[in-house]
């Protein structure tokens, strides 16, 4: 399941109590967060509005179904959440798990392409970045994206050119 969260600075909303043997969760910085709930856990993670404009409204498009993108499996366009259930095809310890291929496969897209936001001052210093998969072309990404599980320097450019979208918290 996936959902998306805006965290205000003034938003109060009481707080439950967890349950038993759970982590309580800390609170968020205002921002648009996602929130993926996995069968290994859950991952929350901030959306940089600013500095990835293009990627964000894609990401959160096709996240709330709002966005159009072509079933590989059907070639039709599809209105639906795209992440909804969808599988981590490529999971590689000590470097990255990646999402987003509607086949669970990594090898079909969802037929949209947007441009690269490649900001100088966001790079791969750490874990825990959420970045758009693309084909090692420019402007390439769409729908594809994962997140590092460590920092990754040689994912910058000029070696790499991915667009940073967000960060894991």
């Amino acid at each position: 399941m996936f959902m998306l969260l805006a965290a205000g600075a003034m938003a109060q909303v009481p707080a439950a109590q967890p349950p038993a043997g759970s982590v309580a969760a800390t609170s968020l910085d205002s921002g648009l967060y996602a929130i993926f709930n996995t069968s290994m856990g859950t991952i929350t993670a901030k959306l940089y509005e600013e500095e990835a404009p293009i990627t964000v409204r894609n990401f959160v498009g096709l996240a709330r179904g709002t966005k159009p993108w072509k079933d590989p499996r059907t070639g039709d366009m599809a209105a639906k959440p795209l992440y909804n259930n969808i599988t981590f095809h490529r999971v590689i310890p000590n470097f990255m798990i990646q999402t987003g291929d509607p086949t669970a496969t990594g090898s079909h897209d969802c037929g949209i392409k947007i441009k690269d936001e490649i900001v100088p001052s966001l790079k791969f210093d750490r874990a825990g970045r959420l970045a758009m998969a693309n084909t090692g072309r420019p402007n390439s990404g769409g729908c594809q994206f994962f997140i590092t599980e460590v920092p990754y320097p040689s994912l910058d450019p000029p070696q790499g050119a991915y667009t940073i979208f967000g960060q894991v918290v």
